[in-house]
C-alpha cells in the first residue's frame, strides 16, 4: 500500500465529551488505532487532539481507572497530541489546559514521504521529544514554539532559534532520515 492510498482514507472522529468505552468502540469498528477529537466552534468541527490506542492504555489503564464507563475523551487528559488554531490566544488556551497536569511531555513528529517515479516509497520520520513549558517564552519560531522545551535543554525552541532548529527539529531530524535512505531510483536516473 503506498501513502496515497492511505492519504484516501476516511477520518474517524469523536467529540471530546464522548465516553472512553465509545471511543475504543470506534476504534475497533473502523479498525483504527487513533481517532481525531474535535469540538463544535462556531457552527464548524474542529480539531483539538488525536487519542491513540496507546494513550488508552497509558493514561487509563496503567493509571488504574478501571471505570471507563465514567471517563469521556478530555477526561482522560491523555491524549497524544493536542492542536489549536496557532495564536497567542491558542497557547493560553492550551496553558490552561494543562494547568494542573504535572506530566507535561510533548513530541513534535514529522513524517516526510518520497514517491519515486515508478511508484518507490521512501520515508523518514524525525521526532523531537520535550515537555510544555508554564509560559510562552522566546521570540523566534512559531505555532508552539514558545512553549515546547527540548528534552535535554534548559530553554524552549524559541529561545533557543531558528539556527538551532534547522539542524535539531523534527523537521530537520525528518529530512536527514529520508536522505539517508537508499535511493535506488536515483542512482538510475529515475528522478525528474
Amino acid at each position: 500500500m503506498n501513502a496515497g492510498e492511505l492519504c484516501n482514507r476516511e477520518v474517524v472522529f469523536a467529540y471530546r465529551n464522548t465516553p472512553l468505552v465509545e471511543a475504543a468502540r470506534l476504534m475497533r469498528e473502523h479498525h483504527v488505532g487513533s481517532l481525531v477529537v474535535v469540538v463544535d466552534r462556531l457552527s464548524e468541527r474542529v480539531p483539538v487532539g488525536i487519542l491513540t490506542d496507546r494513550d488508552i492504555a497509558t493514561g487509563v489503564v496503567a493509571q488504574g481507572r478501571f471505570f471507563p464507563e465514567t471517563l469521556t475523551l478530555f477526561s482522560i487528559r491523555a491524549f497524544s497530541a493536542f492542536f489549536f488554531a496557532l495564536s497567542g490566544a491558542a497557547l493560553s488556551l492550551l496553558l490552561a489546559e494543562l494547568k494542573d497536569v504535572a506530566d507535561r511531555r510533548a513530541r513534535y513528529v514529522c513524517e516526510l514521504v518520497a514517491l519515486s517515479p515508478d511508484g518507490e516509497e521512501l520515508r523518514g520520520t524525525g521526532t523531537l521529544e520535550g515537555t510544555i513549558a508554564h509560559a510562552p517564552r522566546g521570540g523566534e519560531g512559531f505555532g508552539y514554539d514558545p512553549v515546547f522545551v527540548p528534552r535535554g535543554e534548559t530553554q524552549t525552541v524559541a529561545e533557543l532559534g531558528n539556527e538551532w532548529k534547522r539542524e535539531h527539529s523534527h523537521r530537520a531530524r525528518a529530512a536527514a532520515a529520508l536522505l539517508a535512505q537508499p535511493r535506488s531510483w536515483r542512482k538510475t536516473g529515475g528522478a525528474r
